[in-house]
């Protein structure tokens, strides 16, 4: 998939922690996230991400990986401890990383230097992945109302039997 693929990218109303040690990476970035997302928290290591973390609800997690004082493999840690939900991207420079992450849900891989097509596939797939469970949520919620709404209704016609 590439860009030419993706239906038109519409604002998120969605939080987003960006890791980068990198200053003037991290602040050009954060201006392409801001135009894609309403909300970007920036952190400079793996120590303060997960500080963001844990204090804000975040949909989106966007990590470097080679970073001083905790890298992102520490961050991705500390985040999988208490959310295996959230969706993390990893940006490296490093192929290995690709591969240890490979396969493992949840968690998206792009090699440094990052093309903005990349991000931007990883981020529809990340919008489909959401769509499609929030669509789920949404079923097994009707299913569990209208399982109540049928309870009643037998109940209305048995009365209270056990066996209903």
């Amino acid at each position: 998939m590439n860009i030419s693929d993706i239906d038109i990218i519409i604002k998120h109303q969605w939080n987003v922690l960006f890791v980068e040690d990198n200053e003037i990476i991290k602040e050009q970035t954060a201006k392409v996230l801001h135009l894609l997302f309403d909300k970007i928290y920036t952190a400079g290591n793996g120590l303060e991400g997960f500080d963001i973390f844990k204090d804000t609800f975040i949909d989106l997690v966007i990590t470097d990986m080679s970073m001083p004082t905790a890298d992102g493999s520490v961050l991705i840690e500390k985040i999988r401890a208490i959310n295996k939900e959230v969706p993390i991207i990893v940006m490296t420079g490093h192929s290995e990383f690709t591969e240890i992450y490979k396969g493992i849900e949840n968690i998206y891989t792009i090699i440094k230097p990052v093309d903005l097509n990349d991000l931007l596939v990883s981020i529809k797939g990340i919008e489909k992945r959401i769509k499609r469970s929030k669509e789920i949520n949404n079923a097994y919620s009707q299913l569990q109302d209208a399982q109540v709404e049928a309870r009643k209704v037998l109940k209305d016609l048995w009365g209270d039997r056990e066996d209903v």
